[in-house]
């Protein structure tokens, strides 16, 4: 039995994926957001009160947590930026979701009321500054991860761009059958 990890860009439709997929085959689900709001009950926070209070020792904490998960847990899927450079000795198999930007902003503005009367370029901005941040952010805690959206790093990348969430989760199945 292999460990599913998920990682990839904005809107590319990991959550997506990974929650479907871990009720289709019956994988236990860790994402990062459910990790936080975990630690935000832990602390009697609400999430929207907990997010402001986090530091590079929460989310190193986070990091952790997930690979407790990947260490010591069977049939799992792990979804989260730095999941698939975690430490196990359990065969990971690590997926990476492409999106066109076209497709992405489609996406962020099906999601994000506040982005729907944004321009392309304007939404494309924020959507591209968050992608930079992150890389920024995630050098600096991990250096020794030279680019986490890397896909070379991946095992099976796959592009959600003009196929629906069924026809990429069939696309998942084909590529992990044999491995869980």
């Amino acid at each position: 039995m292999a460990t599913i990890t998920i990682s990839g860009l904005p809107n590319s439709g990991k959550s997506t994926t990974a929650d479907i997929l871990g009720k289709l085959i019956g994988y236990k689900r860790y994402y990062t957001g459910g990790i936080f709001r975990e630690m935000a009950a832990e602390r009697h926070m609400t999430i929207d009160e907990f997010y402001p209070t986090v530091d590079a020792a929460t989310e190193q904490e986070v990091d952790r947590r997930q690979e407790e998960h990947l260490r010591n847990e069977n049939n799992i899927i792990v979804e989260g930026r730095i999941a698939p450079f975690l430490a196990s000795e359990k065969k990971k198999i690590k997926l990476f979701f492409t999106v066109s930007q076209k497709e992405s902003i489609t996406r962020e503005r099906r999601r994000n009321e506040k982005c729907r009367a944004m321009s392309d370029g304007a939404l494309w901005k924020i959507i591209s500054g968050r992608i930079d941040a992150e890389r920024a952010h995630y050098r600096k805690l991990y250096p020794h991860i030279a680019d986490h959206l890397d896909p070379s790093a991946f095992d099976i990348i796959i592009d959600t761009t003009e196929v629906s969430k069924y026809d990429v989760l069939l696309k998942v199945l084909k590529e992990i059958i044999t491995e869980i």
